[in-house]
């Protein structure tokens, strides 16, 4: 994960695989994330949540040129799905994560035992991950 960060990150500075040049770094890392995540990584599923989370179009945006390109590239699943789709395959941190959404005293009460729930399914689905 780390290496894969920080080849990510290298790529970002340089803008090594925009696949146009008005395309972000944010967009084109995602798009390989895509590629990936697609044939069943795991960890590139998490990686395209956070990419989307992070570089995305954001709902208070008035306008953003790359908000079809990211609904092509993502179609209906959001950037929080694609790291639940992390968690179902397995991926360590994303069920780290959906524990840590169910022991959040400030979640609302049916969120935090919704997630508390699916912790006790992904930990017995993948014993040792999460």
């Amino acid at each position: 994960m780390k290496v894969l960060l920080v080849t990510l990150s290298m790529m970002f500075v340089a803008g090594a695989f925009a696949a146009e040049p008005t395309e972000s770094a944010g967009l084109a890392a995602a798009r390989l994330m895509k590629t990936r995540a697609d044939a069943g990584d795991a960890e590139a599923m998490y990686i395209l949540g956070y990419l989307a989370i992070s570089f995305g179009p954001q709902p208070f945006e008035k306008k953003n040129a790359e908000a079809p390109a990211w609904k092509a590239l993502l179609g209906d699943t959001a950037g929080m799905g694609w790291m639940e789709k992390s968690a179902q395959a397995g991926y360590p941190r994303a069920i780290d994560g959906i524990c840590r959404m169910g022991q959040d005293n400030l979640a609302p009460a049916a969120l935090r035992e919704a997630k508390a729930a699916q912790c006790a399914e992904l930990r017995a689905k993948y014993p040792g991950k999460g």
